[in-house]
């Protein structure tokens, strides 16, 4: 990361009695005595690792969207071709004129973090507004394209943009809000500004957890559906019995697993029968 300005010993614009003011340019974050790609070991590692990164992070989505650009051109994504069989993954979670959205995905992740770093030198509020502006594109977008095929999907995309886009904003609002000391007292400010910020925090961890509900709730119902070998509705332990005779009959892991708590459960049932003959025996 690199930044404009005058560098010197000190902190200060005004000149020093024998200190040396350089020439106005971009100065290395890390160590603003350094020009950047002037110095050679700040030269070193953007040529060598930080452009040559960014371009491979970049090349991923954009080639991935070429290609199945070409394949979809070439009638190749269909549920019965060999191709979608090995890499339906890319393209099965969204609408079929919508095959490149995940490398949109991609890109937005990849444009806020260029978007953070590329706005470093020039302040909090610039880093903020180009965020929000990138946010509210892209769920304008989510909005207008509906990319995914369930409409439940497609809301909590949204819900999730927007609680990120409200984020920006609150925090927008905090960095402003200092213009207001005047009207304001110090400590006013401050309890207003950690306010905002709780706010924000609790629209985060709302989204969070309304997500791992609802990825609770899909795994009940697959592990119900499993369970379930009757198609009842219910989990009885006749269900249970008939998907372990499965499991075993099926061999592999499970097999092996089932294999070994099989002697316990037949000594199990020998001793209830045991049992329940001497009862037998016993009643009048």
């Amino acid at each position: 990361a690199c930044a404009s300005g005058y560098p010197s010993s000190g902190s200060s614009s005004i000149s020093v009695e024998g200190e040396v003011l350089r020439a106005p340019g971009w100065y290395w974050a890390l160590d603003l005595e350094r020009q950047c790609f002037v110095d050679g070991e700040h030269r070193a590692l953007a040529l060598g690792l930080g452009i040559p990164g960014a371009l491979l992070l970049l090349a991923y989505p954009l080639a991935q969207a070429l290609v199945l650009a070409r394949r979809v051109a070439a009638g190749q994504v269909t549920g019965t071709s060999e191709f979608f069989a090995r890499y339906g993954h890319l393209v099965e979670d969204f609408r079929p004129r919508l095959f490149f959205w995940a490398s949109l995905v991609e890109l937005r992740k990849l444009l806020l973090v260029a978007v953070v770093l590329g706005f470093e030198s020039t302040g909090v509020l610039s880093q903020l507004m180009a965020c929000g502006a990138l946010l509210l594109g892209y769920c304008a977008a989510l909005m207008g394209l509906l990319p995914y095929p369930y409409r439940l999907l497609n809301r909590l995309h949204l819900a999730a943009g927007g609680v990120l886009l409200a984020v920006v904003w609150i925090n927008l609002y905090i960095a402003t809000d200092g213009d207001a000391g005047d009207a304001l007292s110090a400590a006013a400010l401050g309890r207003r500004s950690l306010g905002l910020q709780l706010l924000s925090v609790v629209l985060v961890l709302a989204m969070v957890a309304l997500l791992l509900l609802m990825f609770a709730v899909r795994v009940a119902r697959q592990v119900k559906a499993v369970l379930d070998v009757d198609g009842d509705g219910r989990v009885s332990r006749a269900d249970i019995d008939a998907l372990l005779a499965r499991l075993q009959r099926e061999g592999g892991m499970a097999a092996k697993l089932l294999s070994c708590l099989g002697p316990r459960r037949r000594r199990g049932a020998a001793a209830a029968a045991t049992a329940g003959r001497r009862g037998a025996a016993a009643s009048p």
